[in-house]
């Protein structure tokens, strides 16, 4: 399935709970994908050993993730995702989403776990529902509960001043591809809640405790 790049609209079965890394990946022409509601977990690509061939892995349940591997990693004209109906999703895994052109997510309740790079190059807008226990959105950008933590920025329009000034943490990936957003503003920085400097694009100012290593 992944090498089908005709494709442009897909729909997953209900059923499904668990979708591995590359199984829907690098389809050149997908646009439009519904996934199952029945969907609990979209992993990096499975393995039962940690010890055949690839580069990194991570436990998960009984077996490995290879974490280099996304489910629609590379499917580059990829707008819609229907994540408002995964009212059962629990898990975005590795590179999930990363390079597509989803422009809207909803993150829902049940979500307890969001990797760094899921959402890595997508430009999207995010909101969450008031009832998820670990995240939250404001102005379209994606932070843990305290919003202590940037998980991921919102750039297409948002001002960087409209990034709260609880911010202490700015995670890896969380302005991917930001060139075009920089370039809109002379003066880029972060809240006065942080301290670190990180690129000479990227300005932070009074008392982050922790800035990850890739913006």
């Amino acid at each position: 399935m992944a090498y089908a790049n005709n494709i442009k609209e897909l729909v997953i079965p209900e059923g499904v709970t668990v979708l591995y890394g590359g199984s829907v990946a690098n389809m050149a022409s997908l646009e439009s994908v519904t996934l199952p509601a029945s969907l609990i977990s979209l992993k990096a690509g499975i393995s039962d050993s940690p010890e055949d061939g690839a580069d990194e892995y991570l436990p998960f349940g009984e077996s490995y993730m290879n974490l280099d591997i996304g489910i629609l990693s590379g499917c580059y004209s990829l707008v819609n995702v229907n994540f408002e109906e995964l009212i059962n999703l629990e898990a975005i895994g590795r590179r999930a989403f990363s390079n597509s052109k989803v422009e809207e997510v909803f993150i829902g309740s049940e979500v307890r776990f969001i990797d760094y790079s899921a959402f890595k190059g997508v430009a999207a807008r995010f909101s969450v529902d008031p009832g998820n226990e670990l995240y939250c959105s404001e102005n379209g950008h994606l932070y843990d509960k305290a919003k202590s933590e940037l998980i991921k920025g919102f750039y297409r329009q948002a001002k960087v001043e409209d990034i709260a000034d609880t911010v202490e943490y700015i995670r890896t990936n969380s302005f991917t591809m930001l060139t075009g957003f920089l370039r809109s503003q002379r003066k880029s920085y972060c809240p006065k809640t942080c301290s670190l400097w990180n690129t000479k694009r990227f300005m932070l100012t009074t008392s982050a405790k922790y800035l990850s290593a890739a913006v």
